[in-house]
Parts: structure tokens; sequence; C-alpha cells
């Protein structure tokens, strides 16, 4: 029998065998043992999810292993050994490299206890390490979050802009996070959706990275398409102290001002101005053909929400920043490639003094575009965060909701600002 044949037989056992059928193939338990526990510093239960298909699109099909086979003796033994390599305990952790396609899963003990409520899947975090980041370099490396849209799963991006996290001339570390039903609640949401408080979830991941990467101060950045776009405007407008956002096919909404849902939340704002809105650059990249969310905005899917056009929603960041006179606008116009492969052109809209740069590709669609000036849209914004990261570091303080993490699952919660040293004192007082 060829290797073929046999890969082939494989995958028919694991569609057909009960959980726990037969004991994992010494090539299935050397892979597990081998690679995945101490190469992706991962641990147990993450490779488990692997050989089952719970956590990645595809189990280690790649070694034989088959969905639901049991342990051998050391496959169980790396549980006792490993299984709480992806906890978030407060130290000086260095970050370390994966390779390409390979992601780390981020404390995911700590954060599915936290946030067992959104399922074995959802509350699971994917960490892409560029080689560049290891170690002490790590330290000063930003933090990019990817928000997929409404139907889109956080492993999409580990080939749509792994690549670009890896080429060697970024300093990026990139983080999955994944929606509840495929989505983020940003206030439109209704349903069970609507109850999830997506926002204390992103800045409970934030709280996770820094109690574990110690000595790591760099920046927070947050890239969204569609309804992660949306979650990338709601998290600039609760001021949770990301550096900046790039928000591609969603634009801020224009009323209601707050929402009601998620019972107990600290984050129901959902545009700008608001109390808590701080200083923060921001990129927009949107079609002008866009049949979904329109350019011009408007009632969102029948109402009651209602979105800002692109312009007013720059013009309001601009003010946010601090452009009070539009003498800092300009407009030029480059080369795009839309959605559907058109060549096209995309005019480029800059508040000079303030960091706000928004993109107008014509005759693009819901996707925006395949490319603005001869990159992806993702690398738009990935050297959008490379200009402006470091500008408002100072200005935009990180905050400790560690107590608001718990909201979802009924818990009260104060939020408090902090320099990053006061940040790192509350921190070791919660952990003692």
């Amino acid at each position: 029998m060829n290797f073929a044949t046999a890969l082939t037989v494989g995958f028919a056992l694991a569609l057909s065998s009960p959980c726990n059928a037969a004991q994992c193939t010494h090539s299935c338990s050397s892979e597990f043992v081998n690679n995945c526990v101490p190469f992706q510093n991962q641990g147990y239960e993450v490779c488990r999810d692997e050989i089952d298909g719970a956590n990645m699109p595809m189990p280690l099909s790649n070694a034989g292993c088959v969905a639901g086979c049991q342990d051998t003796d050391k496959m169980a033994a790396t549980k006792d050994d490993n299984g709480d390599t992806t906890t978030c305990s407060l130290g000086a952790e260095a970050f370390v490299a994966n390779e390409q396609g390979s992601p780390i899963t981020l404390c995911s003990e700590q954060i599915c206890s936290l946030w067992s409520g959104r399922g074995t899947t959802a509350c699971k975090v994917l960490m892409d390490v560029p080689s560049t980041c290891t170690g002490a370099a790590g330290q000063k490396c930003p933090l990019i979050f990817f928000f997929h849209g409404a139907g889109g799963q956080n492993s999409m991006w580990v080939n749509s802009v792994g690549p670009d996290i890896h080429d060697g001339t970024n300093d990026f570390i990139g983080i999955y996070p994944q929606g509840v039903d495929n989505q983020w609640n940003t206030g439109s949401q209704s349903g069970a959706v609507s109850e999830v408080d997506d926002v204390a979830f992103v800045v409970s991941i934030k709280n996770d990275i820094l109690k574990k990467y110690f000595s790591w101060d760099g920046s927070f950045f947050a890239y969204g398409h569609s309804n992660g776009a949306a979650l990338a405007n709601k998290l600039a407008a609760n001021g949770v102290g990301f550096h900046g956002i790039a928000a591609a096919a969603s634009q801020l909404i224009q009323t209601p001002e707050s929402s009601a849902d998620p019972a107990g939340s600290s984050y129901l704002y959902n545009t700008i101005p608001n109390p808590v809105a701080q200083l923060i650059p921001m990129l927009s990249l949107h079609g002008d053909s866009d049949g979904t969310i329109p350019y011009d905005g408007g009632v969102l899917f029948g109402g009651p929400y209602v979105l800002y056009s692109e312009a007013d929603s720059q013009r309001i960041y601009a003010d946010l920043n601090g452009c009070t006179s539009d003498e800092t606008y300009s407009e030029t116009t480059v080369p795009a490639v839309t959605d559907s492969g058109v060549t096209s052109t995309a005019t480029k809209y800059t508040y000079d003094a303030c960091n706000v740069v928004g993109y107008k590709v014509s005759g693009g669609d819901h996707g925006v575009a395949n490319s603005i000036d001869g990159k992806a849209i993702t690398k738009v914004a990935m050297e959008f965060f490379k200009d402006v990261d470091g500008v408002v570091s100072s200005e935009v303080l990180t905050e400790d909701h560690s107590a608001d993490d718990g909201a979802a699952n009924g818990l009260s919660g104060v939020s408090f600002g902090a320099i990053f040293a006061a940040l790192i004192t509350a921190l070791s007082l919660l952990n003692q």
C-alpha cells in the first residue's frame, strides 16, 4: 500500500471510528510528543484538539493521526508535564517564534476557563510570532488583533496575513481571536450573540498577554473586516487602550449612541464622541460599490442601527485626534484592483496632522479590493500601523479591566486606568 492510499484509509477510519476506538499509531504519537507539544509551545490539550479537529481546521493527519484515537503512554505523559504550558502565569516569559502556518494557541486554559460560555472553539486565540520577535526582541513587538467578518473564522488569517507576519520585514505579532457563532457582538446583533461581551473578551486577551509576557511593552493594534471592522470601531469608541485601528468595509455607528446589551457590560458605547474615547490613529478601507455596508452609510440591515458615511466617520476620528480644521486634509489617487479583479483606482484621504487615513476604492464591493497601490489591504493596514507605532503610546494608557473580564459570566467589575508600572503592580497583587 503506498502512502497516498494509506492516508486515504486513515481518513476513512477517522470518519468511521467512534471516539477512542483505537490507540494512536506510533507515527502519530511521535509527531504529537516530539513536534506538536514542544515546538509549538502549546501543551497536551491543544495538540489533542489538533488530532480531533476541535481547534484547527485539520487534525494532525500528516502523521496518520485518527480523530478520537487513544493516547499512547508517551502522549498521556505530556499532559502531566506540559498541560499548563498554555496558561498565562505571571512571569518574565519571552515570546517564542512559530513556523508560518502553525500558530500558537494563546493561554487557552485561562481564557477558556474564564470564558466558558463561548464554547470550546470561540474561547481559543491563535498567536502568530515571527522570528524577529523571539526572546528579548519581542519586548517591543507590536501586536495586531485581526477580527474576521460575520461567518468567518480566525484560522483564515493564518494563510492570509501569516506570510506577511513571517516575511522577515515586520516586527508584528498576529493575534487571531474567534467570534461566537462566527460573528462579533457589536451592538446590532440579536439572540444569544447579543449576550456576548466581545469587547470585554478582547480586553481579557490583552490583560493575559500583559500577565504572561511581563516585560513586554509594545503597542496594541486592531484590524477588522466588515463585522470585525465594526468591532474595531467599538474598541476605539470604548477607549480600551488600543494604539490604532484599521476598519475595512464598515464605519462608525451614528445611532444609537450606546447599546443595551450585553447587560452589565462596561463597554456599551457605539460611537464617538463620548466620555471615554481616546486619541487613536485610524485607517479606513472601503469600496464605493459595497452593496452590503454602503460607503455612504445609512440604516443597517433594516434598523434600528444607522451608520455614518465613511467621510463623516473619518472626520469624527480626525476631530478626536485634534484636527480642528480642514487645512490638514488632502486627497491623492493611487492604483487599485477591485475585489472582482478589475483594474481601478482608489482615492486616498489623509488628515496629515492627526493620523487618520481613508481609501475609497472605485468599483470596490464588500471585499474592498484585491490590492491598493500594489499591496493587499491587510498589508496596507500593517504599513499604516508601522508608521504610527509609538506616536500615541505615551498618551493612550493601557487599562486593566481584569475585574471586568468576567462580565459575561455575571461578575461585576470596576475598571481603572493606570500607567504601565501601576498596571504591573496591580497584576502582581491579583496573582498573590
